[in-house]
């Protein structure tokens, strides 16, 4: 039988977490073959021996890349350039080493919506996020609550993590066969990638946490410690410009809405309170999210100390709670 599904890793410096990576790979249950390729780029930890674990025990599933310079840093596109290549798979799933899937059933959920749905290309379900400390709080991705199903028009509309995405292979290689100029100004991979999906076909969504993203990873922090955050969203910003004329602008309310986002971010980091009362910024400054923004950059001891008693009563919260299950 042929490979159906193929996983695309990307390793660096994931000695901390890739056994729990691979751990979520390798405990898939499905009715079909899949391989999961990864590429080590020339680790400088111990990632690599850990890999090759796996492999010798899963040779059927693990396929390692396993480089002897870093390719990210000579600007070499890994996924296009270094496992697509390699894929055999209908449809591609993503997951970074310092990510994890929780779902032993997740590729044959995804599968089976994209079977049964031949109008989408791209698959995405919700994800916890969890942080350095390995403390899960109550944020996933997407933040708001989506019913299952079709979700297209909401889709810019909402944030989701990478370790989610499940798409149709032959609609990614027309992306990076001739990626479009909106795809090649994206500050992230991720960013071309969610914009082109959208653009192509329906996106499907499933309403359950079936893997976690890990906030702050050391590997993570050290690789964008670079990029510059002001540089990032001013790039995120041509690309949703770029994006809305490729798109013929079907999707600009969306757009714009994401653009004056940005904006208002980049206002906040210049701590520009003229421009945070400006016309445009308004609106969103005296939202909730706003608010708290605001607050977090001109006060953060107070948002600090908001945190801190907030955990507190989480805290005391649970732990009456297991003394009334105790008792």
């Amino acid at each position: 039988m042929d490979v159906m599904v193929s996983v695309v890793c990307l390793a660096y410096n994931h000695e901390k977490y890739i056994r729990k990576c691979l751990d979520g790979f390798v405990m898939q249950k499905t009715n079909f073959p899949f391989e999961v390729l990864i590429n080590d780029d020339a680790s400088t930890d111990g990632t690599a021996r850990i890999i090759r674990e796996y492999e010798a025990k899963y040779p059927d599933i693990i396929k390692p890349t396993y480089q002897t310079e870093n390719q990210f840093s000579q600007g070499v596109r890994i996924v296009a350039d270094i496992l697509m290549p390699q894929a055999k798979g209908k449809y591609i799933a993503f997951c970074e080493g310092d990510d994890y899937w929780i779902d032993e059933y997740k590729l044959q959920k995804q599968f089976d919506v994209m079977e049964q749905n031949p109008n989408c290309h791209m698959c995405v379900h919700t994800v916890q996020k969890i942080y350095e400390s390995g403390e899960y709080r109550k944020e996933k991705f997407p933040a708001q609550a989506i019913n299952n199903g079709v979700i297209t028009k909401i889709f810019l509309d909402a944030y989701f993590q990478t370790s989610c995405y499940f798409v149709n292979r032959a609609v990614l290689q027309i992306l990076y066969t001739n990626p479009p100029e909106f795809s090649i100004k994206a500050p992230f991979g991720d960013i071309a990638l969610r914009l082109f999906f959208l653009n192509v076909g329906d996106i499907y969504y499933i309403d359950e946490m079936m893997s976690c993203y890990r906030v702050n990873s050391i590997s993570s922090v050290a690789r964008c410690a670079s990029l510059k955050k002001e540089q990032v969203k001013k790039s995120h910003i041509e690309t949703l410009m770029l994006f809305d004329s490729y798109s013929e602008y079907r999707f600009h309310n969306s757009v714009i809405k994401q653009i004056r986002n940005l904006n208002f971010d980049l206002a906040l980091g210049k701590k520009d309170l003229k421009l945070l009362l400006s016309k445009d910024n308004r609106e969103i400054l005296f939202s909730y999210p706003g608010i708290r923004s605001f607050v977090q950059t001109f006060f953060p001891r107070i948002m600090n100390t908001y945190y801190q008693i907030k955990k507190v009563i989480v805290i005391k919260t649970y732990e009456q709670k297991q003394r009334k299950h105790i008792f």
